[in-house]
């Protein structure tokens, strides 16, 4: 189980997660929660295709009417496609700023955290801890179409560095970078109540200084989640 793999690394994220939901309790009347799922396939070159249904939290605080922070997390375990038993489980974690430059048109900062476990139990000398941190830019803009319908687009660019940590000892590092496209509709169920659909790409180069050489990750996601404000 996910659990299980974080039990002895996981007070870094859990302290993180804790304090992000700290600082947006800190303001409950500009406060948003949300709940997220998203369906992954993602084509590594580690088991061929591997599919995953990913579930989490977020949030965000408006500090004015152009300025914002948010994040939230979602984790998972992935079917794998491949012939060797493997488990592979993933936890990432965001926090971004936005900035609201025109009406509908907002730009963001923010970094991410992205926790992978593989583990191959018909050889454990295969398997391996994956962190990579990327901090990034991007931009997004809403596109009206009906009153309570919005259409949305986006793009982000981000650098990353990459630790892989074999379970047979040492460690690896890598530096590259991700860029990552998405789009999809927001519906207003009420004035403070929203449901988001959408689908995002993103797809990742990482040069390791080490054994692991270079590594291109690509991922296509299918996300819904329901928001709620206060």
């Amino acid at each position: 189980m996910i659990i299980q793999h974080y039990q002895k690394r996981k007070t870094p994220y859990l302290i993180a997660v804790i304090l992000m939901l700290a600082v947006f309790s800190s303001a409950v009347q500009a406060i948003s929660f949300d709940v997220r799922g998203e369906y992954e396939s993602w084509n590594s070159g580690l088991s061929g295709t591997s599919t995953a249904m990913l579930v989490g939290v977020g949030g965000s605080h408006a500090i004015d009417a152009k300025t914002s922070i948010g994040g939230g997390f979602v984790t998972g375990k992935y079917n794998t496609d491949s012939e060797a038993e493997t488990d592979i489980s993933r936890f990432d974690l965001d926090i971004t700023a936005s900035y609201l430059i025109r009406p509908l048109i907002s730009v963001f900062a923010g970094y991410q955290l992205i926790q992978l476990n593989y583990e191959n139990r018909d050889d454990s000398s295969r398997s391996f801890d994956d962190t990579l941190h990327g901090f990034g830019i991007g931009a997004v803009s809403y596109f009206p179409i009906k009153p309570q319908w919005l259409l949305y687009g986006g793009v982000s660019l981000s650098g990353v560095y990459a630790i892989s940590s074999p379970d047979s000892g040492g460690e690896d590092k890598g530096a590259g970078y991700s860029n990552s496209l998405n789009g999809g509709v927001l519906y207003a169920l009420k004035k403070n109540m929203s449901i988001t659909t959408g689908l995002k790409t993103r797809w990742t180069s990482i040069d390791y200084w080490g054994d692991a050489g270079k590594w291109s990750h690509n991922a296509v996601r299918l996300v819904v989640s329901f928001s709620r404000q206060w």
